[in-house]
């Protein structure tokens, strides 16, 4: 026969174990990654008006083009907008854009290795031929696409919040905030998925592009990602031009830089001559932005891999802390019916004995039932912490202050 008080101790066993249940769903439902990102801001019709009109048919047939190639891709209407109106402010819509000093070419101004794979993915030699889909593909496939799914790093946060509302009246941008150096989308799908466009803008701006802080020009950005949305938005240009020049047709591979008509012979080093490395102060302004944003982009991938592995450690302790109270409300549940078998000793490891009793607790090795709830429910509470963003974050923070 059941006593009251027995099946007294059976409802707070079963009241112990839901409560356990939906803490450990909550957990692992995604405690980490609840963002309120900064609200999209309103951009005057005068404004859009005015930089749409500053574009000829040629270049808003390619402003579909790039849109409609993002979409085709599964970018939101927002997240295609948010990589137009980047593009738009690296090279006017032009396909075949190159800088004159560093080389860079194309919507996005490619240099290095991602100017490599702009030409290769076009199938050609030099940046003349470029075509708005076969770039929106370059760019979709370059290795910097999983960035928007990470914060601004540390080292370009700074510059890019100082100079982010500049300009802001000029381009008819209202309503606009500086992002937080936390913002993020946690991975590339929330990026594609987004309806907040401006912070799309922000982080293509910042972790795709990643452009010099003073010159990046975020509120003619946010300005141009509005006029795509309003007057492309994936709908008709009319425009009988052509989006793009035909190719030269020219084979024979992708070539080295100095291989290119009206570029510079490649140097010829001979053994014995020393080569000496310019100073800071020999380079030129363009030479040290391009420095500047080679170490963000290293400190960028560094940040990363932190918040990764603290992320990763975490919830994995997190899970196991979870995993470790629901065994002990269920180790407490058995001892509540069945004390002869030590259930809840066996999971406590042999250091904790379940009492029923104040007067069987004879020793520091026995809890009562009190006791051992609250030493269950403060297993969830550490679980849950560890879980949670702002301590991953803190703790992010705290490794990258000591490892730089």
């Amino acid at each position: 026969m059941i006593t009251v008080n027995q099946a007294h101790h059976a409802l707070i066993a079963r009241l112990a174990l839901a409560v356990c249940l939906i803490v450990m769903l909550l957990g692992l439902g995604g405690v980490r990654g609840a963002y309120a990102l900064p609200a999209n801001p309103t951009v005057s019709d005068e404004a859009i008006e005015a930089n749409w009109n500053s574009l000829d048919d040629d270049h808003k047939k390619i402003a579909q083009d790039v849109v409609s190639a993002a979409q085709a891709q599964g970018f939101s209407k927002e997240a295609a907008a948010a990589i137009a109106g980047n593009f738009w402010r690296e090279s006017g819509f032009s396909l075949d854009a190159q800088n004159p000093s560093s080389g860079a070419c194309g919507l996005y101004q490619a240099l290095g290795s991602r100017r490599t794979s702009l030409l290769a993915k076009n199938g050609v030699n030099s940046c003349s031929g470029l075509k708005a889909d076969k770039t929106m593909e370059a760019a979709i496939e370059d290795g910097r696409l999983e960035w928007v799914g990470w914060k601004t790093t540390a080292s370009i946060y700074p510059s890019m919040a100082q100079y982010a509302l500049t300009d802001a009246d000029k381009y008819g941008v209202k309503g606009a905030t500086v992002p937080s150096g936390e913002d993020k989308f946690d991975n590339v799908d929330a990026f594609k998925k987004t309806d907040n466009w401006y912070f799309a803008t922000w982080i293509w701006m910042t972790n795709w592009e990643a452009p010099g802080g003073a010159e990046a020009g975020f509120m003619k950005r946010v300005s141009y990602t509005a006029t795509i949305l309003k007057k492309v938005n994936g709908g008709s240009v009319s425009s009988s031009s052509k989006s793009a020049a035909s190719s030269d047709g020219a084979g024979g591979g992708i070539k080295d830089d100095w291989e290119l008509p009206g570029m510079p012979k490649k140097p010829s080093i001979t053994e014995g001559q020393a080569v000496s490395l310019a100073e800071g102060s020999q380079l030129s302004q363009q030479q040290k932005d391009n420095l500047y944003d080679i170490l963000a982009q290293r400190e960028l991938e560094s940040q990363s891999a932190i918040d990764r592995w603290v992320a990763v450690t975490c919830s994995v302790f997190g899970v196991l802390l979870i995993a470790w109270a629901v065994m002990q409300f269920a180790g407490l549940a058995v001892s509540l019916v069945s004390p002869q078998l030590h259930a809840y000793r066996l999971v406590m490891l042999g250091n904790l004995e379940y009492a029923p009793t104040p007067e069987e607790a004879t020793s520091d090795k026995y809890v009562t039932l009190k006791g051992a709830i609250g030493i269950a429910v403060a297993t969830l509470i550490m679980a849950a912490l560890l879980l949670t963003a702002a301590l991953q974050d803190a703790i992010t923070s705290l490794l990258s202050y000591f490892i730089s």
